[in-house]
């Protein structure tokens, strides 16, 4: 999820990432407002090494302010991380995957196929698993 201030900003976007987007709470009243359980990279909490690697890889690929527009979810839970009672718990995070899965999320969004396949093997390799948006993003939402 990449979080754009307003419209205006969508548009200086690369194409692949303008689909993947959100505003902050209230800014067209639209459900395509920031969910609460995800923060900028900036605030996430994660190594500074693996932050740099992060807006590395997005400035490369169009992403003119990761620390500011690229959202992750703080607890890195699908990675190994964990919520102590609100605290950031990153023991157990394999960050090598982290970046891995941004890799692939970038290879998936921008939609050659045979880029896509190739990051999957390597996951699959690598980590003996297939990413997914939905569970890097959501494994933080509060449950209901």
């Amino acid at each position: 999820m990449i979080l754009v201030k307003n419209r205006k900003e969508r548009g200086t976007l690369p194409k692949w990432a303008q689909g993947w987007i959100c505003y902050p709470k209230g800014t067209y009243g639209t459900d395509s407002d920031k969910p609460d359980y995800v923060v900028p990279l900036k605030g996430s909490g994660w190594p500074e090494d693996v932050k740099e690697k992060l807006v590395d890889l997005f400035k490369k690929n169009g992403i003119k302010d990761p620390l500011s527009m690229k959202l992750v979810e703080p607890y890195a839970i699908v990675f190994g991380g964990r919520d102590d009672n609100g605290a950031y718990n990153f023991a157990g995070v394999n960050w090598e995957m982290v970046v891995d899965y941004f890799e692939w999320e970038i290879t998936s969004m921008q939609g050659d196929p045979d880029k896509i396949g190739e990051a999957m093997d390597r996951s699959m390799k690598k980590f003996g698993t297939h990413y997914s948006h939905k569970g890097v993003y959501e494994a933080g939402q509060p449950m209901a």
